[in-house]
């Protein structure tokens, strides 16, 4: 059962409330939910936290994946009046958020006045062509705003964090374009994936790293520390081992999801990896087998099972192609590749 803080604004999706600190803090953050999350009590993101070091909060909580979108203008206009009625104006503000989340502290910021805008693996623009990982809410959302220069606060200090490694240096780079270098810190977390905050977390250098940050500052020596943890951090090793594999470094490749699978070895997401790395050097039989694998761990993914069928088709083991696609177009009906893979197999098998 969750605390619950004193109500600012409510909608079916949407809802907004204010936890106090335990005293006249002089300080406020304000947080964003990220896409997945259908919670609406409590005190949002990093917001139990955040109180627990002396800021006021108040929550954003969004169950919604539109990239607030949707966010009305009274709510808006509801957390600026909450803000003006306080007795004694906060000398300190920020905004806070990750992924989708931090996409809103940025873009939010300055119609708070924040003196830092927080951000963990933010997107720029999910719609942009390059970015295909969140391509079903992109296609529902159509066109998106995006942070201009007019919304940037030259008193604010903007903080990433990225992984250089991942997509999200590219919307990195386009908040580069519109935020001025002297008020922006783009903090790089290499091979952390999406987020990078579920590394610093493992690590133990989330609480340092976000303490400091909120009060517009980088924590390197903490950052430092993380670096020196990442050999027990499994997806550490799952992304070092897609970045060789897409420069086609296969044996660095190799070695990196073999790290990886040592330490977790019945992910299924890890044995895809390395199906993908053992057919990239042309080893098919190890491919399947990680492939199977992955299938047997998560049988309900359609995108495993039509991989699997895929490989077993190169294979010439045409049966069990045709078993494994058959399911794969059950699990998904509506996908016309999955349609044409089965379609080949028929073709190679002389069924009509």
């Amino acid at each position: 059962m969750h605390e619950a803080g004193q109500l600012i604004f409510s909608a079916e999706t949407l809802r907004i409330e204010f936890f106090a600190a335990g005293h006249s803090s002089p300080r406020l953050l304000i947080s964003f939910t990220e896409a997945n999350n259908r919670e609406l009590d409590g005190p949002g993101f990093g917001g139990k936290f955040a109180v627990e070091k002396g800021f006021d909060v108040i929550a954003v909580k969004s169950c919604v994946d539109d990239w607030y979108q949707s966010f009305p203008p009274e709510a808006l206009n509801r957390i600026r009046e909450f803000i003006s009625e306080r007795s004694e104006p906060y000398r300190w503000r920020a905004t806070y958020g990750s992924s989708m989340g931090g996409y809103a502290a940025l873009n939010f910021g300055s119609c708070f006045e924040a003196d830092a805008a927080v951000a963990f693996s933010p997107q720029f623009d999910i719609t942009a062509e390059w970015e295909r990982r969140w391509s079903a809410q992109a296609d529902a959302i159509g066109q998106m705003h995006t942070l201009s220069e007019r919304f940037v606060r030259p008193e604010c200090r903007y903080i990433i964090f990225y992984d250089p490694a991942d997509n999200d240096l590219l919307h990195f780079n386009e908040f580069r374009r519109v935020i001025p270098q002297c008020i922006l810190s783009g903090v790089p977390v290499r091979y952390a994936g999406h987020p990078v905050g579920y590394y610093l977390s493992s690590t133990g250098a989330l609480k340092e790293v976000v303490s400091a940050a909120l009060s517009g500052e980088v924590a390197s020596a903490a950052l430092r520390r993380a670096r020196e943890y990442r050999s027990d951090y499994p997806p550490y090793f799952f992304n070092l081992a897609g970045h060789c594999l897409k420069r086609r470094h296969l044996q660095w490749a190799l070695s990196a999801i073999e790290r990886a699978l040592s330490l977790k070895p019945i992910d299924p997401e890890f044995h895809m990896r390395a199906s993908r790395i053992c057919e990239a050097r042309g080893d098919l039989n190890r491919a399947v087998y990680h492939a199977a694998t992955a299938v047997a761990l998560s049988p309900s993914h359609p995108h495993m099972v039509a991989m699997l069928s895929l490989l077993l088709f190169r294979r010439g083991l045409l049966k069990q192609a045709l078993h494994y696609i058959d399911q794969a177009v059950v699990l998904l009906p509506a996908s016309k590749a999955f349609v044409e893979q089965r379609e080949a197999i028929l073709a190679r098998l002389g069924t009509p």
